[in-house]
């Protein structure tokens, strides 16, 4: 009887480096055909400004009406929390409104704000949606402050220290 030790099972070959680089080059090949004839799908469908009647150029005038706020910076607001007493908040705000809002208005808003911020507890304050809610909180107090004269609050400088 014949050993059957001797007898060696057939090797697997691995795939030739050619084979992998026409697999590479072909994936490639497809992504970019892909890209380009989607790129042009999406280009041939946007949605392009109106041509001005006279010179047949875009204007920006046509595309949109030209909105204007009033940014009215005010004076920084540094003040202690109410709970840890020994930390400090610097607040840096400007006022956004659809026409000029007098000094009065501004200052008045000022105050109001600066009697909100000296409330405020550190955990009122703290991760993403307490800072919200303290934006949201400051925004409603100047729309009221100013009988809907002021829009919002913009947030420049927010300091804990």
């Amino acid at each position: 009887m014949p050993a059957a030790d001797n007898v060696e099972a057939p090797k697997k070959s691995a795939p030739s480096i050619i084979m992998q680089l026409a697999a590479l080059t072909a994936a490639t090949a497809i992504a970019v055909g892909v890209g380009f004839l989607s790129g042009n799908y999406l280009g041939r469908n946007a949605v392009s400004p109106p041509e001005n009647a006279i010179g047949g150029e875009n204007t920006q005038a046509a595309v949109s009406p030209v909105l204007t706020s009033v940014v009215t910076p005010l004076e920084a607001i540094i003040t202690n929390l109410s709970d840890p007493t020994n930390v400090l908040i610097r607040l840096e705000l400007s006022l956004i409104s659809p026409q000029t809002i007098s000094v009065e208005t501004a200052s008045t808003a000022h105050q109001d704000l600066l009697a909100f911020v000296r409330t405020l507890k550190l955990h009122q304050i703290s991760g993403a949606s307490g800072f919200q809610h303290m934006r949201s909180e400051l925004r409603e107090r100047v729309r009221i402050r100013s009988n809907g004269a002021i829009n919002d609050v913009l947030i420049r400088v927010f300091i804990l220290e």
